[in-house]
């Protein structure tokens, strides 16, 4: 086994609900966090009078050590204890989020941001691996929709905290409200979600750090594409190609590789993982947008933003345990399809905004978003876990955290990429667009639901594809 869990912790039943309640409530902190963020965008780029580019940059510095440091992260949670990190990882993000409060300037944002990425993935690093050892199969996919469920909650809370935190008291106010939570999460993560482990390291930090030097010149790249030189961005594109293939070459050849890649061999696996990154990139790409045409095209307040926003996170709260339940009793395949589905319907309704649509009609187009996000979130989670053997758990769960942290690290970069080739330059800065930049930002943002719908589309296919394998071949591990 890769991990010891105290017997005192372990052979409590009780025990478990705590767990699973301190690494949700965590998990909770981080993407409330980010939905936070993302609504405070239009009132950061107002007051420190910068680019949608340097405005975006708050989003994806956050998500270059996020998604460049979860990995070696959770190869160090097998020797130190993935609630070790853990802890710290809380302790750090209390700390970031002080310093994102107290920025003078958006070098100094964007830094700590960096920092506070480094502590989400410490926090994101082992949780699946925690509450798949702690819960029996027949469990998982309802231990899986908690999980899911809190996530929810974290995304839903985070746009109505972040409207009205953002209109009484500024923007600077957002990042303090992780504090409270981080206070109440640590104790309980160093007393419940400590595991008994202190092995000698034998970490690929080599393979770590190309990693995230790929990550963040992949990011960069996007970046230099939506400033239109495209041969710059083709050279760093090469570059980053280059990396990572060396990261993967370094890692092969390791003794003690980070992750076990050869998983992605297997069809199903990969299919799930794919599939959970275009969900993930079309959730995000809509939360970079949304905000932008309801206070510049429809001209409401930051807090109203923060409530519609919160409209498909609320739905999930309550469908996610429910397609956990589903997956449990059915299998997997069939909930996920629907969720596709549902999220497809969703993107073709919203291409139908216009300047004189209703919230109303935002709010429910945007629901129906949430309940196929809702079906497809908790059953992918429990595939992913539950069909490698024990001794893999920990690389399944980075592989996963890896692709869906990606698809969220890349989702305003497609965004503002998107964007930018249908409106002029400053277009955004303007606390409300009129005359013509309304059909020019209009189109930029129909574009963006067009490429949504296409990502949706594949990925359905592929779930149907998955599940006629899935019928033509035993050897699959588990109900899925």
């Amino acid at each position: 086994m890769l991990f010891i869990v105290d017997n005192n912790i372990n052979d409590n039943p009780n025990n478990k609900w705590i767990v699973l309640f301190t690494v949700c409530l965590g998990v909770m902190i981080i993407s409330l966090n980010m939905s936070i963020t993302n609504v405070s965008l239009p009132a950061i780029s107002e007051y420190f009078t910068i680019s949608l580019n340097q405005t975006e940059w708050v989003i994806t510095s956050y998500f270059i050590t996020y998604v460049g440091l979860v990995t070696l992260f959770a190869d160090i949670g097998n020797f130190k204890g993935h609630g070790r990190i853990f802890s710290i990882g809380i302790l750090l993000f209390l700390i970031s989020s002080i310093l994102c409060s107290i920025s003078p300037s958006i070098d100094f944002l964007i830094g700590s941001r960096l920092l506070q990425g480094l502590a989400a993935s410490m926090i994101l690093a082992g949780p699946l691996v925690i509450i798949e050892y702690y819960f029996p199969t027949n469990m998982l996919g309802r231990a899986m929709g908690v999980y899911g469920m809190m996530v929810a909650i974290g995304l839903g809370l985070g746009p109505v905290v972040g409207g009205l935190v953002q209109d009484f008291f500024g923007w600077r106010a957002i990042f303090l409200v992780n504090i409270p939570v981080c206070l109440i999460v640590l104790p309980l993560s160093i007393k419940y979600v400590q595991m008994k482990i202190n092995k000698p390291l034998h970490v690929n930090f080599l393979g770590g750090f190309l990693e995230l030097i790929a990550v963040a010149l992949i990011i960069y790249t996007l970046s230099i594409v939506e400033l239109g030189d495209y041969i710059k961005a083709s050279l760093y594109g090469i570059i980053s190609i280059i990396l990572v293939i060396s990261f993967l070459y370094v890692e092969k050849r390791s003794d003690s590789p980070m992750v076990n890649w050869g998983l992605l061999k297997n069809f199903t696996f990969t299919s799930f993982n794919v599939s959970f990154h275009v969900l993930y990139i079309c959730e995000y790409v809509l939360l970079y947008v949304l905000p932008f045409y309801t206070e510049k095209i429809l001209g409401i307040s930051s807090s109203m933003t923060g409530i519609v926003l919160s409209a498909a996170p609320i739905v999930m709260i309550v469908f996610t345990p429910i397609s956990g339940y589903i997956a449990d009793k059915i299998g997997s395949i069939l909930p996920v399809v629907i969720g596709f589905s549902l999220s497809i319907i969703s993107f073709l309704l919203l291409l139908t905004l216009n300047e004189h649509s209703t919230i109303l009609e935002l709010v429910v187009y945007y629901t129906i978003m949430g309940i196929g996000i809702a079906f497809a979130q908790a059953p992918i989670n429990k595939v992913v876990m539950s069909i490698v053997s024990i001794n893999n758990k920990t690389s399944a769960s980075s592989i996963l955290t890896l692709f869906r942290s990606m698809g969220i690290a890349m989702a305003s970069s497609y965004g503002s990429i998107i964007l930018s080739l249908s409106i002029p330059e400053g277009l955004l800065t303007n606390t409300i667009i009129r005359g013509s930049g309304i059909p020019e930002f209009l189109t930029g943002m129909d574009n963006i639901f067009i490429f949504g719908i296409i990502l949706l589309a594949v990925m359905l296919l592929l779930m149907i594809r998955v599940k006629i394998k899935v019928k033509d071949r035993k050897s699959i591990i588990g109900k899925l």
